[in-house]
């Protein structure tokens, strides 16, 4: 939250119901993911060759997602992930829990600008 904020240089006495639930982030260069990544990752981009679409978003599920459809045109890439029945933890727990921040990063094998990413999960 205070990220988005600062990023977007709005009042600071925001409650949590007036940030976003989601954010969607483009990462092309190896100061945005510095931004973005500030431990140390497994992620090591070439941005010559590839671009990354961070996605967070709030979550209640502890299903497993995956990766449904990727098209990419005019400049803009959409994504589609969705959530699967079964929960990540055991089977005999619910599929809902405390509300949380969730994040996928996904890499993509092209140098092309990307100028938008529209992430949406179908449930």
């Amino acid at each position: 939250m205070k990220f988005f904020l600062e990023k977007n240089k709005v009042d600071l006495s925001l409650t949590q119901s007036e940030t976003p639930k989601k954010r969607t982030f483009i990462v092309s260069s190896d100061d945005s993911f510095s931004e973005i990544f500030k431990a140390s990752t497994e992620i090591a981009p070439n941005f010559q060759k590839e671009r990354i679409v961070v996605y967070t978003f709030f979550c209640i599920y502890r299903q497993t997602y995956h990766l449904k459809n990727i098209n990419y045109k005019d400049n803009i890439i959409d994504i589609s992930c969705e959530r699967n029945g079964r929960s990540i933890f055991s089977p005999a727990t619910g599929n809902s829990c405390s509300p949380y921040q969730r994040w996928f990063v996904i890499k993509l094998n092209t140098s092309n600008y990307i100028e938008t990413a529209n992430v949406e999960i179908i449930n």
